[in-house]
């Protein structure tokens, strides 16, 4: 398959959390998620939530707080991390 076909036909991976989804590259990561079917939550600052596309839950919280990454890494089974800066250890 063509490395564009790819993006185009996602496998859904199930229950995805999404960190940076807000921004331009984890806005994209979702879209893609959602059209593989995929279920997504995205760890979004309190406020932030209105800007996710159609169909992603948002979770409060802070990506710099690993007690929040943990809670929101508890109903997900997949990790997308979008957001920069550095990685916090509840993800590694």
């Amino acid at each position: 398959m063509h490395r564009c076909e790819s993006l185009t036909r996602p496998t859904s991976l199930g229950s995805v959390l999404v960190t940076g989804a807000t921004g331009f590259i984890g806005r994209r990561l979702t879209e893609v998620l959602l059209r593989s079917g995929s279920d997504v939550t995205a760890l979004v600052l309190p406020g932030d939530a209105h800007t996710l596309p159609e169909g992603v839950r948002p979770y409060t919280g802070d990506v710099t707080d690993p007690a929040a990454v943990a809670k929101a890494l508890a109903i997900c089974g997949e990790t997308g991390h979008g957001s920069a800066g550095s990685v916090p250890e509840a993800i590694t």
